[in-house]
Formats: structure tokens, C-alpha cells, sequence
């Protein structure tokens, strides 16, 4: 069971199309069995919806109408060898039901396309364009599942941006952007689009690595550092990065607890780049 589970998984998060047609085609099965053992007509022409509502949210239009297309040749079918249909009606009730079915998964990928630009809206950072806390909580909660699932490694980090009230209050808010920006471009073009990234607040960030150990994630990070750095002393800021990492091994089975150990870390990190400069 462990293994359908994962290989579930790995397909829709891999192949999104095919997993929401598979599970539309899954669904139709059903109910092409039933409609055909209890012969009741009426009733289950509408239900023939259901499976092109999954295969639409799931995997979008392509897949709405793939549904579409093998729902109405089902109905169509069941319905004529039922006798519920003349043969000489079979291409004009065809063409009605794949009409009225087309409409309505259009219907469903509109609606969809809206709730998705609502939720974007709602989990991303409105300055940087990366995801926000809720978004990062939500998503990385599913990542960690995954990894508990699939017994892998992922690590989480935890960023401040040292030196960023100074720029603040020195050259104003709008330099104060200029740096989360640099900060936020940094963070994209070094890690990969399996990581989340995501703002958390102010001056401070998050990373979720996936199926990364924490000497790959150290070792990502150190090019966003340098990246970051050198961007910052260029555009004639003094800014720098306090990083704290956690890791599935040292958090356990519970994702608050690795973004807690991470989180710790970067004030660790900050604290010692601290008494350094004092002691220099």
C-alpha cells in the first residue's frame, strides 16, 4: 500500500495531465459499470460531470476535455445499448452531450483559473513575488510529508538580512526594497524550482530544500551569500546574511520543529557575526 501511495504521488507531482486523466478515466470506468447494471438513464446522465470535473481541477483544460471527449462516447454507448436510443439519434445525442459536457468543464477551468489567481494573490509576497508565510507553511508541509513518505532527506534555512534597519533609516525604504529584491532575485537564480522560497516577514526568508542533505543546502546557500554580497556592495550597500539551517534528522517527524532548529541557527550566526566585529 506504501508503495501505490508513493508512486501516486511521484505521477501527479510529475505528471499532473496524466495523473488527473487517469483518475477521470478511473471514475468513468465506475460509473459506465453501474449505469450499465442498474439501467437508469436520467439519473446518471448527469453524474457523467463528475469524472470531468476531477480530470478539469486536476489537470486543466487539456484534461477536462480529454474527459469530455470519453464521457460523452460512454454515455452515448451505454445509453444505445440500453435501447434508450434510436440508432438513427445516436450522432445527434453525440454531439448535443459533447456540447453540453464541453460547456460545462469551460465552466469548471474558468471558475478554476480564478480561485488559482485568488490564491496566488493570497500566498505570495506582494514586493518580492515569492511566497509568503502561509504559502510556505502550507507547502512545505506537503514537502515534508512527502519526504517522511519517501524516507528522504530536506532541509530547511532560515535568512536575515544583516545590516538592513541600518540601510533603512540611512538611504529610506525605497533602498530599503531595492535590497529585499536583490535578496529575493539572489535566492531564485541560486536555488532550484523544486525548492520553496518564500518571504517571511520584513527582512527575513526561508528555504525548503527537498531531497537535500545539509552539505548541499550549505553549499547552495554559500553561492547566495557570495551572490547576494557582492550585488549589495555594488549598488553601494553594506549587507550581508545571517543563515541558520535544520534538517529532517535533527527536527524530526515534525516540520515546526526543523524550521524551529533552523530559525535558532540564524540567530546563532547572527549573534557570532556580532561579537566578531565587536572584537575586531
Amino acid at each position: 500500500m506504501r508503495r501505490i501511495t508513493e508512486r501516486l504521488t511521484q505521477l501527479y507531482d510529475e505528471q499532473p495531465q496524466w495523473a488527473a486523466i487517469a483518475t477521470g478515466i478511473a471514475t468513468l470506468i465506475g460509473l459506465t459499470a453501474i449505469h450499465a447494471a442498474i439501467s437508469f438513464t436520467s439519473a446518471f446522465r448527469t453524474l457523467y460531470v463528475l469524472p470531468i470535473w476531477l480530470a478539469t481541477r486536476m489537470g486543466g483544460r487539456v484534461s477536462g476535455m480529454v474527459l469530455v471527449v470519453l464521457c460523452t462516447i460512454a454515455n452515448t454507448t451505454t445509453e444505445w445499448q440500453l435501447g434508450h436510443g434510436a440508432s438513427e439519434s445516436i450522432i445527434s445525442n453525440f454531439l448535443l452531450r459533447f456540447i453540453a459536457l464541453s460547456a460545462f468543464m469551460l465552466l469548471i477551468a474558468q471558475v478554476e483559473l480564478g480561485l488559482q489567481k485568488h490564491q496566488r494573490l493570497a500566498l505570495t509576497d506582494p514586493l518580492t513575488g515569492l511566497m509568503n508565510r502561509n504559502a510556505l507553511k502550507e507547502f512545505a508541509q506537503h514537502a515534508f510529508n512527502r519526504a517522511m513518505l519517501r524516507e528522504q532527506p530536506m532541509t530547511a534555512v532560515v535568512i536575515d538580512c544583516d545590516g538592513f534597519k541600518l540601510i533603512n533609516d540611512t538611504y529610506g525604504h525605497k533602498a530599503g526594497d531595492h535590497v529585499l529584491l536583490m535578496l529575493a532575485k539572489a535566492l531564485e537564480s541560486q536555488t532550484r524550482q523544486t525548492d520553496l522560497v518564500a518571504r517571511l516577514g520584513g527582512d527575513e526568508f526561508a528555504v525548503i530544500f527537498q531531497n537535500t542533505d545539509l552539505e548541499e543546502a550549505r553549499s547552495i546557500m554559500f553561492r547566495v551569500d557570495e551572490s547576494f554580497v557582492g550585488n549589495s556592495r555594488d549598488a553601494g550597500y553594506a549587507a550581508g546574511l545571517s543563515i541558520g539551517f535544520g534538517t529532517t534528522s535533527d527536527g524530526g517527524n515534525e516540520l515546526d520543529a526543523v524550521l524551529e532548529i533552523a530559525d535558532k541557527a540564524m540567530y546563532e550566526h547572527k549573534q557570532q557575526k556580532k561579537v566578531i566585529a565587536f572584537l575586531n
